[in-house]
């Protein structure tokens, strides 16, 4: 399940366990990657990727991809894709961050990258990722319990 954690004095979510290619992972964590993955393809778009045949396999696997669901042939084809795009090793899976937002060559986490998108595409209203509405039910609930929001207007209440 999607855990909040700091790094380095910066807020992030981590997941449990990894997430893809040979993996599985909960249904929150599932979400959580679906999720990033579709913030990517947003970025990507909006700065002018579309055409970057780096990023054809990615964005390729991301259409019509929703937040709603586990894991399935297109999230690992995406998750590939994106880490193709970035020059990373293309396992097919998403680590857990466990402390650290760059791998043991020094290169970013796939983890890192999807959560550094979400800031930028949720914007102002980031970690309250939950306010997105392509953000997947599941996903959605847990961020609100974790936000102690209990009330129909989506609103924090201070405990």
């Amino acid at each position: 399940m999607v855990k909040i954690v700091t790094i380095s004095g910066v807020f992030c979510y981590d997941l449990d366990s990894p997430v893809g290619q040979g993996k599985g992972g909960s249904i929150v964590d599932c979400e959580f990657i679906r999720f990033g993955l579709i913030c990517m393809r947003r970025y990507a778009l909006s700065r002018g990727r579309g055409s970057n045949p780096l990023y054809s396999d990615f964005l390729l696997a991301t259409v019509g991809m929703t937040g709603n669901g586990g894991l399935d042939g297109a999230v690992i084809r995406a998750i590939t894709g994106f880490q193709k795009s970035q020059g990373l090793k293309t396992d097919g899976f998403v680590s857990p961050l466990n402390g650290t937002l760059f791998g043991a060559s020094g290169k970013r986490l796939t983890m890192s990258y999807l959560q550094e998108v979400m800031r930028v595409e949720v914007d102002k209203d980031y970690p309250r990722i939950d306010k997105d509405p392509a953000s997947g039910a599941t996903l959605s609930l847990t961020v609100q319990k974790m936000f102690h929001v209990s009330n129909s207007a989506m609103k924090m209440e201070i405990m």
